[in-house]
């Protein structure tokens, strides 16, 4: 929280002044969620609404599954001289009808409620029983952003709201998604995801079957009927892209119609956990879900899509969705050993041993691997249109399918299809 005195001088400058758009919920129910964070009375905590203001969160017209917003909170309480502030991020549902509707069938905004409520709840446990307090303060908290509100009925409407902290507040910035994850960012992120994988791996191990504990993971049978039609409306736009590009692509052309032709068999395969590896995922990790901060932290985002999966379907994704063609191309092994190292490191403190216990190798992770980099390219062919238009961006697709057609990553598939 800011101090009163910053609080005082606060407003609009000039820029969001021009970009400032309704709240997305009332100063009212403001009011309710700041007084159970400062725990304050409900009557206690008033909401200056005239010098409380809402403003863009992101920039990206690719977001689909949520509205998000930027909103600075200015309040007073009861006893207490001056105005206090704070800066949020608030998510609700889209407002455009198709990605509401899409949203409500996938259960998306759903999803993340729970995960702030119950999942990050658990594994937050978990780790202050299982770890020495000493090396729990040295890893500092989950990297997840702090949430103050998660529920599926805000200001009196039957939908979702979350209300979580605004990290550039903090000097967090948000990845660079033209140029590619720098290396270092790629490690950070990895050392992320792999902690919350191994956590959630122990939690499993100890206490049961995660889609008995947590029925609202996304099941493999929805997300598979929601990647395909992704991809199916995802498809067309590369066809013409790639025609576009000249006839040394007919050939990977041809490949993808094929792949096409089995996208729900190969989704809904390469979904399902190989156990014993079986654990919670992320399911969209890749940079536009990812800000770093100063003292190289990284801070995941959007939890829509947790799902009960294989660890490398993350791991994958981002490594075929976020780095630059040349910072894949000479260092994915290399961040892949990284991810490993944490990985197993994080289980080895929870009490799991991963090569001994569960005897899974760093070979058994680079099989997972080639199987699950498909996945990642039928993802990233679901969202194509993120990818073009953009000079830089455009030539990091074409290498990509063009390494991945090397690597036999597509034939492989087809022939133990067709096999």
């Amino acid at each position: 929280m800011s101090s009163p005195a910053a609080a005082a001088a606060g407003g609009p400058d000039d820029d969001e002044q021009q970009q400032m758009q309704p709240l997305p919920a009332d100063p009212d129910w403001l009011s309710g969620v700041i007084s159970r964070l400062i725990d304050q009375p409900r009557d206690a905590v008033t909401v200056i609404s005239d010098r409380t203001f809402a403003t863009p969160a992101v920039s990206d017209p690719h977001n689909v599954l949520s509205s998000i917003v930027a909103v600075h909170i200015v309040y007073a309480v009861e006893g207490v001289a001056g105005t206090d502030s704070l800066d949020v991020v608030i998510k609700s549902l889209p407002q455009e009808p198709y990605s509401r509707a899409f949203v409500l069938e996938a259960q998306f905004d759903y999803r993340e409620v729970h995960f702030y409520n119950t999942v990050l709840f658990e594994l937050r446990n978990l780790e202050k029983d299982a770890l020495p307090k000493h090396y729990h303060s040295t890893i500092g908290d989950m990297p997840v952003a702090k949430c103050y509100f998660a529920g599926m009925s805000a200001s009196g409407k039957d939908e979702s709201m979350l209300v979580l902290e605004n990290l550039s507040k903090r000097g967090y910035t948000a990845a660079n998604f033209s140029t590619g994850l720098t290396y270092t960012e790629a490690k950070l992120a990895l050392r992320s995801i792999a902690r919350i994988h191994a956590t959630s791996l122990a939690l499993k191990l100890k206490h049961g079957l995660l889609t008995e504990r947590w029925p609202f993971l996304f099941q493999t049978s929805r997300a598979t009927l929601s990647y395909q039609a992704l991809v199916e409306r995802g498809m067309p736009q590369l066809h013409v892209f790639l025609r576009s590009k000249g006839p040394q692509y007919d050939t990977l052309i041809n490949t993808l119609r094929s792949l096409c032709r089995f996208t729900k068999q190969i989704i809904g395969s390469l979904m399902i956990p190989k156990e014993p590896m079986g654990l919670m995922t992320h399911t969209d990790f890749w940079c536009n879900n990812l800000m770093f901060g100063e003292q190289d932290q990284c801070v995941i985002l959007d939890w829509q899509m947790i799902s009960y999966s294989r660890p490398t379907n993350d791991v994958a994704l981002l490594l075929v969705s976020s780095l630059s063609t040349e910072t894949r191309r000479n260092h994915s092994n290399e961040l892949v050993d990284i991810y490993w190292e944490a990985l197993t490191t994080h289980a080895n403190k929870l009490g799991v041993d991963i090569e001994g216990q569960l005897e899974y190798s760093r070979y058994d992770l680079d099989e997972d691997m080639k199987e699950s980099k498909l996945l990642a390219v039928l993802l990233c062919i679901g969202s194509v249109d993120v990818a073009l238009g953009n000079e830089e961006t455009e030539q990091r697709l074409l290498d990509l399918l063009t390494d991945l057609q090397a690597e036999e990553i597509f034939n492989r598939h087809l022939n133990e299809i067709s096999a």
